[in-house]
C-alpha cells in the first residue's frame, strides 16, 4: 500500500488546504472541526489541536499496520539541526523523532547554562534545587535571559520549549509536566496558573500541574490528568485568575464527575500581610508565608457547577420570601429595576424632558407634580456634546438654587468629537458601570439608536436588550431608553406603541412605555400618553393622554389637564378654518357667562360674519357641530343645544379670545 493510499484509507474526509496539504479530523483526540494537517506524498502529519505528529511509519504503527514498506521513506533525523528550523510551520512538519531530537539538543544546552545561574542565586521568584531542575528538565537561555521549560509527552519525549513569560509556540494548551504527572499518586492534584507556580509548589511537595497557555485556557486533551480523587485549582489573586479557576474547575468537573473539584479561597485572617492584585502562591513561598499557604489550602471551597436550568421552589417558599414588587421612582413613568421606553417625534424636546426628569430624581424634587424617589442618576448622552449639555443645564439649574447639595448625585457622559456613533456602545457602558461602581440608581440613555449600529436589525436589537437586562439586574439600576417614532407614523391622529422604531420586540421587552407628541395648537403645548403601564401596577393614566406645557425660561415642563379628545391636538393646517366661527362666538360676553348655544345661533353667526353658508348651509353647520364634539370643544345637550368647553377654547385660541 502506498503512502497516499494509507492516508486516504484512514482519512477519507481529507480536504485540500493549499500548498499541497490536506486537512482532516484528528484520530488522536476527539474533535468536531478538522485540525490535522497532512502533507502528501511525503506522508507527514501534524495536529494543531493536540500536537500529535509523525509520518507514514508512526501512523502505520498506530493503526497496527506493517510499517516496513515505509521505512525507506523515513527521513534521517540526525540530519536535522537548529538552523534548519526557522518557523512554526517548518516545525510542524517534523516527525515525532525529529522534533524530539531537535528540542532535546536545545534543552540539553539550556540545562547546562542553569547550573551557574543557581550558584549565582539569580533565579528570581523560583526556588530551584538540583532535584527540581532535574525533574522538570529546566534550562536557561542566556540570550533571552529567561528560564526554559521543556514540554514533554507522558513518555518523557520533548516536543516543544516554553520560555518564561513568552507565549507558547507549541500550539494550543497542553498539560505540564506530563512526564511527572503520569507518575503521581492518584490522590490530590494541585492545578496552578503557570510554570513558575508549578515549580515552586512542587518544591513544597505538592503534586502539581499547569497548562502552557495561561489562566483563560483549558487543554483539549484532559487524559494526562485523569484518575485523581481530588483536583484543587489555585490560580492567581486577580480577576483573570478568578475567572480562569472557574473555567478550569468546570472543565475538570465535566471530565471527571466522580472526582472532587475545589477552588482555593484567598481570604485569610492575617492583618500584617496584605495581598496585592496579582499575588500568587510563588509570592507566598518567597515571603516565607507557609502559614498562609496552609490556611488558604485548608479553606478551599468545593466547586459547584453553575446552574444550567431554572431554580424551582414550592409555593410556601414564595409566600415566605421577602420578594416585593418594584416601587415607582416617578409614579406612572419610571420604576425600580425597570426598563422604560420614552419615544416621540423629532422636535418634541425629548432631551429636555429627560434632563428635567433626571434633575428632579437627583435632587428629590417633585416631577410633573408627582413625588419621586431620590436616586443617583447617570446620563449617557449620545446626541449632545459637553458644551451643549452644559448650556442646557445652565439654563435649567436656575430653578435649582440648591443644586450644589445634589450635584454629586448626577453624573454624565456627553458626546465628544472622537466618539463614534451608531456602533455598539454597550461594551463601553458595561465598563463605565464597573469602573464607576454605579448602582441603585437610574440610567438615561439618549438615545437608544445612537448606542448601536442598526436597531432595525432584530439580532442587533436583541443583543442590546440582553445587555440592558444584564446591567439592570447586575447593578440594580433602572434604565430609561429614549426612542423615535417610525417615519410617517405621525399621520395617525393618536399615540400608540406600534409607532416606535424597534417594534413589538422592543415594547414587549420594556417594563413600561410612554410617548410624547407636539400639539398643533401651540408650539409650547405637548401631548404625553402612557401607552404601556407596568404589569400589576395601578396606573390611573393608562392610555389617558394629558397635556404638557413647555416653559422656555426654565427648560422644564408642567403637567396639564387630561385630554378627552386627542384629535384636536393633531389638526392639520387645512382644518384650522373650522375654528373661525366658534372663535367669533366666544368673543360674545353672553357665551362667557353661559356658553350654551344651538345650531341656529351658529348658523346665524356664520351668515352674518363670513357669508360662508349659502345654499345647504344647514348641512354645513351640522358637520361643524359634529366636528366640534369630536374635538371636545363642544358637548351636545338636550333639545338641540350645545355647551362650549371654554377652558379648552381659551387655550386653543389664545390671546385672541
Amino acid at each position: 500500500m502506498s503512502i497516499e493510499n494509507l492516508f486516504w484509507d484512514q482519512f477519507p474526509d481529507m480536504k485540500p488546504s493549499g500548498n499541497g496539504q490536506f486537512k482532516a479530523r484528528c484520530i488522536f483526540h476527539n474533535e468536531k472541526d478538522p485540525s490535522l494537517s497532512i502533507k502528501l506524498p511525503e506522508g507527514i502529519y501534524y495536529c494543531h489541536g493536540c500536537s500529535a505528529e509523525g509520518n507514514a511509519v508512526t501512523l502505520a504503527k498506530f493503526l497496527n499496520v506493517d510499517p516496513t514498506p515505509y521505512y525507506t521513506l523515513k527521513r534521517n533525523s540526525q540530519s536535522i539541526n537548529r538552523s534548519a528550523i526557522t518557523t512554526k510551520k517548518e516545525e510542524a512538519v517534523l516527525t515525532v523523532e525529529e522534533r524530539h531530537y531537535f528540542f532535546s539538543q536545545q534543552a540539553n544546552e539550556y540545562n547546562q547554562c542553569i547550573t551557574g545561574l543557581i550558584k549565582a542565586g539569580k533565579t528570581g521568584n523560583y526556588n530551584l534545587t538540583p532535584k527540581t531542575v532535574s525533574d522538570f528538565l529546566l534550562g536557561y537561555d542566556p540570550k533571552r535571559k529567561v528560564l526554559v521549560f521543556p514540554i514533554t509527552l507522558t513518555n518523557g519525549k520533548i516536543f516543544a520549549l516554553k520560555y518564561h513569560k513568552r507565549s507558547f509556540s507549541g500550539g494550543k494548551a497542553v498539560w505540564y509536566p506530563q512526564h511527572l504527572i503520569c507518575n503521581y499518586k492518584k490522590d490530590v492534584l494541585l492545578i496552578v496558573e503557570g510554570e513558575k507556580d508549578a515549580v515552586n509548589a512542587y518544591n513544597m511537595e505538592f503534586q502539581v500541574a499547569t497548562n502552557t497557555t495561561g489562566a483563560g485556557s483549558v487543554p483539549i486533551d484532559m487524559r494526562p490528568v485523569e484518575g485523581f480523587k481530588e483536583y484543587i485549582i489555585w490560580y492567581d489573586f486577580d480577576k483573570a485568575g478568578n475567572l480562569g479557576s472557574r473555567t478550569m474547575a468546570a472543565a475538570v468537573a465535566e471530565s471527571y464527575p466522580d472526582s472532587k473539584v475545589s477552588i482555593v479561597d484567598w481570604r485569610y485572617e492575617e492583618e500584617t500581610y496584605q495581598l496585592k492584585d496579582g499575588h500568587d502562591i510563588s509570592d507566598l513561598i518567597k515571603d516565607g508565608r507557609s502559614d498562609i499557604i496552609k490556611s488558604i489550602y485548608d479553606n478551599r471551597q468545593q466547586y459547584k457547577p453553575e446552574r444550567k436550568g431554572y431554580m424551582v421552589n414550592n409555593l410556601s417558599y414564595l409566600m415566605l420570601s421577602n420578594a416585593k414588587p418594584n416601587k415607582p421612582i416617578v409614579p406612572n413613568l419610571l420604576y425600580e429595576n425597570g426598563v422604560t421606553i420614552f419615544a416621540g417625534t423629532d422636535g418634541t424636546r425629548k432631551t429636555w424632558f429627560v434632563l428635567d426628569m433626571a434633575l428632579n430624581i437627583a435632587s428629590g424634587h417633585d416631577f410633573l407634580c408627582w413625588k419621586v424617589q431620590q436616586k443617583p442618576v447617570l446620563l449617557l448622552q449620545f446626541e449632545l456634546s459637553s458644551g451643549q449639555l452644559k448650556n442646557r443645564l445652565s439654563k435649567m439649574l436656575k430653578a435649582y438654587p440648591d443644586y450644589k447639595d445634589f450635584q454629586h448625585n448626577l453624573t454624565y457622559m456627553a458626546l465628544e468629537a472622537e466618539d463614534r456613533l451608531f456602533v455598539d456602545q454597550w461594551k463601553k457602558i458595561r465598563h463605565t458601570l464597573e469602573e464607576t461602581r454605579f448602582s441603585d440608581g437610574v440610567i438615561f440613555v439618549d438615545n437608544l439608536y445612537s448606542s448601536t449600529d442598526n436597531i432595525s436589525d432584530i439580532e442587533t436589537l436583541m443583543s442590546v436588550l440582553s445587555d440592558v437586562r444584564y446591567l439592570c439586574d447586575k447593578y440594580r439600576v433602572s434604565m430609561l431608553l429614549v426612542g423615535h417614532h417610525i417615519k410617517g407614523s405621525d399621520e395617525q391622529k393618536d399615540l400608540h406603541k406600534d409607532q416606535i422604531q424597534g417594534g413589538k420586540p422592543l415594547t414587549n421587552f420594556a417594563t413600561n412605555v410612554f410617548q410624547i407628541h407636539s400639539s398643533t395648537l401651540s408650539r409650547d403645548l405637548f401631548v404625553l400618553k402612557i401607552t404601556k403601564p407596568p404589569r400589576d401596577e395601578s396606573c390611573a393614566l393608562d392610555n389617558v393622554p394629558f397635556k404638557l406645557y413647555w416653559r422656555d425660561e426654565s427648560g422644564s415642563f408642567n403637567r396639564g389637564a387630561i385630554i378627552n379628545k386627542i384629535a384636536l391636538h393633531f389638526l392639520e393646517p387645512s382644518e384650522r378654518w373650522e375654528l373661525k366661527p366658534v372663535k367669533e362666538m366666544v368673543r360674545y360676553a353672553s357665551f362667557r357667562e353661559d356658553p350654551v348655544f344651538d345650531r341656529n345661533d351658529l348658523l346665524n353667526h356664520c351668515k352674518e360674519e363670513w357669508k360662508l353658508l349659502k345654499d345647504g348651509g344647514s348641512r354645513k353647520v351640522s358637520r361643524l357641530l359634529n366636528t366640534y364634539c369630536e374635538w371636545g370643544i363642544a358637548k351636545k345637550l338636550k333639545n338641540g343645544q350645545y355647551r362650549l368647553n371654554l377652558e379648552e377654547l381659551y387655550e386653543l385660541l389664545g390671546a385672541d379670545t
